[in-house]
């Protein structure tokens, strides 16, 4: 029964770096330990209905849903920074409700987030609400 949970990678002889996935994409350590560092890639059309793309980690989703992740960024539509630190502020709060987490100590998950607005061709270049009701910002000069 001394079966980890969630199974970690560790170096033989070694306490280091006892990493609980199987996929570390630049961590050279971890490669060398047998952790894969090639991607699984996945190819979709963006289509014009598409706005935005958010990258987040497991950290994010675990605690904040899909649709408050949208929202947020949908709020923060014309700057992707400010869209990425609140999804970040709204998940560490969300952590810290965790019952693992105390005055004294906190537990939770790395939180990565990557916000991408896209300007489709034939947008209007003024930020207006389109078709779609959506806004998108104006076109970089």
């Amino acid at each position: 029964d001394d079966v980890e949970d969630p199974p970690r990678v560790w170096a033989a002889g070694g306490n280091y770096p006892g990493t609980a996935f199987t996929r570390s994409i630049g961590d050279s350590v971890a490669e060398r330990l047998g952790v894969f560092a090639e991607p699984e890639m996945v190819t979709l059309p963006i289509s014009k209905t598409e706005r935005v793309l958010v990258l987040a980690s497991d950290g994010v989703y675990d605690v904040v849903s899909n649709q408050d992740v949208v929202d947020i960024c949908y709020k923060h539509r014309d700057d992707p920074d400010e869209a990425c630190r609140e999804v970040i502020q709204k998940s560490h709060k969300e952590w810290l409700l965790n019952d693992d987490c105390g005055e004294d100590q906190a537990n939770y998950d790395d939180m990565t987030c990557v916000v991408i607005f896209f300007d489709h061709p034939g947008d209007d270049a003024a930020g207006d609400a389109n078709a779609d009701g959506v806004s998108s910002p104006p076109p970089k000069s």
